[in-house]
C-alpha cells in the first residue's frame, strides 16, 4: 500500500499488528487492526513519507481499541485513529525540511480547545514499521460521526459530516449523512446576509435576534468566529481554502451538524495546520509574517477567493458573506478582542 499510496478505500487496507510501548513502562496495548495510507495531496510519490490510518474492527480481532490515548482529556474507545506526519516538511523533502517544527499542527488544534470549542486531540510517538524506525508521528482523532456521537451524544447516524473528498477534485461532500443542510446554507449565502432576516436565520432567530421556537439552527456562529480567528492568526493558507488553488478550492475543512437536533448548528474543526506560522516568504505560496488570510475575498487579482457552486462551498466563504452584516462584524470584533488582547489565548504571554 505504501508504493500505491494514491489508492484509497477498503480494497487498499491491510491487516497489521500494532503495539504501543510507553517509555515509562506503563501499560500500552497490542492489537490487530487494519492499516491504510491517509491524506490528500501528500499521497503523491514526491512525498516519501506518508501518513497512516488504523482501523479497529471485529474482522481483525477487537471491534474497538479500548485505551486512553489522550489520558483523561478525551474518550478511551476508538474505531479508527490517524497517524499524521510532516510530509511536506519532513527531512525526506530536502528543500522544505527547515520548516519542520512538529508543533504547528497540534498548536492550531489545541488553540481551538483554548477558545472553548470542540477540537481533535493528539499525542506524539516514535513509529516503527516492521522493526524499521519511521520517524516522529502524531495521533489525531477524526472529526467524523463517531467522534461527534462520542463527544456530543446521540447516535452517530444522526450526524452530517461535510469535508473534502478526493485527492484531485477537491469537492465538498458528506462522508456521513447528507449535504442537504449545508446546501441550504449555501443558498442563503447567494441571497446574502446584509439584512438581519437572513443573518439571524442562521441561528433560528427572527429579524430582531429573538429565538423562534422550533426553528432550525444552521450555524454555531461563535464556533465559526473562533475557527476563523484561528485561521487568520496562524496565517493558514491551506485551510479551509487553499492558496495553491488560487483561493478557489476548499481544502482541509471539516464541518459537523446533528440533522435530528434543530438546535445544533454546524460546528467547524481546525484540520491540517501544517502551513501556518511561517516567518519567511519561501514556503510555497505563503508569504511568511505578512500572510493575510482575512481579506482574500476582496483581492483584485487571480488569487481572489471565489465560490461558484455548492460543491466548492466552504467555511471561509460563509464567514466572508456573513461579514457583510453589521451584527456579525460586531460579534466577531468582540471575540477577536477577547482572544488577541489582555489575557487572551493569542496574546504573546499565552
Amino acid at each position: 500500500i505504501y508504493m500505491n499510496a494514491m489508492e484509497q478505500g477498503y480494497d487498499w487496507e491491510r491487516d497489521c499488528s500494532v503495539e504501543l510501548i510507553n517509555p515509562d513502562e506503563s501499560d500500552g496495548f497490542s492489537v490487530n487492526a487494519g492499516l491504510r495510507i491517509r491524506g490528500g495531496w501528500s499521497r503523491h510519490n514526491q512525498f516519501p513519507k506518508h501518513a497512516l490510518r488504523l482501523f479497529f474492527r471485529e474482522e481483525y480481532g477487537d471491534a474497538k481499541l479500548n485505551y486512553p490515548l489522550f489520558e483523561d482529556e478525551g474518550v478511551s474507545e476508538f474505531d479508527k485513529i490517524d497517524l499524521r506526519c510532516a510530509q511536506n516538511y519532513s527531512w525526506a523533502n530536502n528543500s522544505n525540511s527547515g520548516y519542520n517544527t512538529f508543533v504547528r499542527e497540534v498548536f492550531t488544534r489545541d488553540s481551538q480547545k483554548d477558545s472553548g470549542q470542540p477540537y481533535t486531540r493528539s499525542r506524539y510517538y516514535h513509529l516503527y514499521l516492521n522493526g524499521m524506525y519511521w520517524g516522529i508521528y502524531q495521533t489525531q482523532e477524526r472529526s467524523e460521526a463517531r467522534f461527534a456521537s462520542d463527544y456530543f451524544g446521540d447516535n452517530k447516524d444522526d450526524y452530517d459530516v461535510i469535508k473534502i473528498t478526493g485527492v484531485e477534485n477537491k469537492d465538498i461532500s458528506a462522508t456521513d449523512g447528507t449535504t442537504d443542510k449545508w446546501d441550504e446554507i449555501y443558498a442563503y449565502t447567494q441571497q446574502g446576509f446584509s439584512s438581519n432576516v437572513n443573518y439571524f436565520r442562521m441561528e433560528g432567530k427572527d429579524a430582531s435576534g429573538k429565538r423562534i421556537p422550533g426553528a432550525e439552527v444552521y450555524v454555531d456562529i461563535d464556533n465559526l468566529i473562533d475557527y476563523m480567528i484561528n485561521i487568520f492568526y496562524t496565517g493558514n493558507y491551506d485551510s479551509p481554502v487553499s492558496a495553491w488553488g488560487g483561493n478557489k478550492s476548499p481544502n482541509n475543512m471539516y464541518a459537523i451538524t446533528n440533522r435530528e437536533k434543530k438546535t445544533f448548528g454546524f460546528k467547524f474543526f481546525i484540520h491540517d495546520g501544517e502551513h501556518t506560522l511561517m516567518n519567511d516568504a519561501t514556503s510555497g505560496p505563503g508569504i511568511g509574517l505578512y500572510e493575510n488570510r482575512a481579506n482574500i475575498g476582496e483581492r483584485t487579482g487571480d488569487d481572489r477567493m471565489e465560490v461558484t457552486s455548492a460543491s466548492r462551498f466552504h467555511s471561509q466563504w460563509l464567514h466572508y458573506k456573513l461579514s457583510k452584516n453589521e451584527e456579525y462584524r460586531i460579534r466577531f470584533a468582540s471575540r477577536a478582542w477577547d482572544q488577541l488582547t489582555g489575557n487572551g489565548i493569542f496574546t504573546l504571554d499565552k
